[in-house]
C-alpha cells in the first residue's frame, strides 16, 4: 500500500517519501509537508527535547 501525503496529495513514490504522520491529528506527511517542532513534553527527563512532526494547521493551531 502506498501512502498519500494528506497536504499536497502526493503519492509516495521513489521521489516522495511520506513517513510521518502528524503528531495532533495523525494525517500522514511528506518530507516537503512535514514540519518538525522541538516539544519538550517528550521524555521530559532528558535535557534535550525530542521532535514532533506537524501538519501546517497543527502547527498554527497548537504551536503559534
Amino acid at each position: 500500500m502506498k501512502w498519500e501525503c494528506a497536504e499536497c496529495r502526493a503519492v509516495e513514490s521513489d521521489d516522495v517519501r511520506v513517513e510521518v504522520v502528524c503528531h495532533h491529528c495523525g494525517k500522514p506527511l511528506c518530507q516537503d509537508h512535514r514540519v518538525a517542532i522541538a516539544d519538550p513534553a517528550f521524555h521530559a527527563e532528558r535535557p534535550d527535547p525530542r521532535i514532533a512532526y506537524h501538519c501546517a494547521a497543527c502547527k498554527k493551531l497548537y504551536h503559534s
